[in-house]
């Protein structure tokens, strides 16, 4: 049975393919509507090569608040700092508990603002080894507004917080840092718009079995300005030296296993010189005057050899300078 070409006319044939392209186009503009818009400007770039000049102003601060802390305290202490992050604004609040202790900085001449959070567990527990508790046990007031006693101990906190970061930014820029005002809704608080990404660094501080953190947000806007100074932290890097560190070195390095190896003299003899030596063979060898000496085979010193007091030795002469040596 053959098909009749005039089964379909070409005026349906139209109108068919009209009605299926007008279906397609109908579910793809109805699909247009649940799509969600992106804004290219909405989120900043994010240079990785950043990170180790942050990490190193992080690690610096640590250091320095540990210091402060300890002179504040009078007890020792243990400051752990996080990995730097990046995230959304937003996703950071998100995080903070209501009512948070959230403080707004001004880092001049920095453009925009930066921000500090404190623990109330931390803030607790610091009161409590002021007026001589031992930390023994764990404070279970929650999450509180301060006192006065308080509020003006918190003052005494951020004044170190504030010196040891500041000191922490001199290697790479001066800075100076002034508390604008502080929050206890984390939704006050706003430093950036929600969608800007911002970098977070949490510093865990333990006195002996209680802890707390302190959280500092910084805006990516905010060192946009130094990047250039950031990428060349290198050639800003501080020249003091870590006397114990150094010391400690010293005494390692001095206590290590060294090879010593004097070589006296050296005889030529060939194979049928040595097949033919008896029992009782005499070699006769003469000894220079001056042996060089090598330690782990890097030569070191030129020796005389001798005798004192019936043992056999050697006496330097002369210690050579490896300065130079890569080895």
């Amino acid at each position: 049975m053959t098909l009749n070409e005039n089964f379909i006319d070409q005026t349906e044939l139209d109108s068919l393919m009209l009605g299926l392209t007008d279906k397609e186009s109908k579910n793809t503009l109805n699909g247009a509507i649940d799509v969600n818009p992106y804004g290219f400007t909405s989120q900043k770039h994010i240079d990785e090569n950043l990170f180790p000049s942050l990490e190193h102003i992080n690690e610096r601060f640590k250091k320095l608040l540990k210091t402060g802390l300890f002179n504040l305290l009078c007890k020792n202490l243990e400051i752990t700092a996080g990995c730097l992050r990046t995230e959304k604004y937003s996703d950071f609040t998100q995080n903070l508990f209501s009512p948070s202790n959230v403080y707004i900085l001004k880092i001049n001449p920095l453009p925009g603002n930066a921000l500090v959070t404190i623990d109330y567990n931390l803030i607790f527990m610091i009161v409590d080894n002021l007026f001589g508790s031992n930390g023994t046990f764990p404070n279970n007031t929650g999450n509180r507004e301060c006192s006065q006693t308080e509020q003006r101990i918190v003052k005494h906190i951020l004044k170190v917080i504030f010196e040891s970061l500041q000191e922490a930014w001199e290697e790479i820029y001066n800075v100076n840092i002034d508390l604008i005002r502080s929050e206890i809704d984390p939704k006050f608080a706003s430093i950036t718009q929600s969608n800007d990404i911002v970098l977070t660094t949490s510093f865990k501080i333990e006195i002996g079995s209680l802890f707390g953190n302190l959280n500092l947000c910084i805006p990516i806007n905010l060192i946009s300005p130094i990047q250039d100074l950031l990428h060349n932290k290198t050639t800003h890097q501080s020249s003091s030296v870590d006397h114990n560190w150094a010391a400690m070195l010293k005494r390692e390095v001095q206590s290590l296993d060294v090879e010593l190896k004097a070589k006296l003299t050296t005889i030529n003899l060939t194979l049928g010189e040595i097949q033919n030596m008896k029992v009782n063979d005499v070699i006769p060898i003469e000894l220079p005057e001056i042996i060089n000496v090598t330690i782990n085979n890097i030569q070191a010193m030129e020796c005389s050899y001798g005798k004192l007091k019936n043992k056999y030795a050697l006496r330097i002469e002369n210690l050579i300078d490896n300065s130079h040596n890569d080895s």
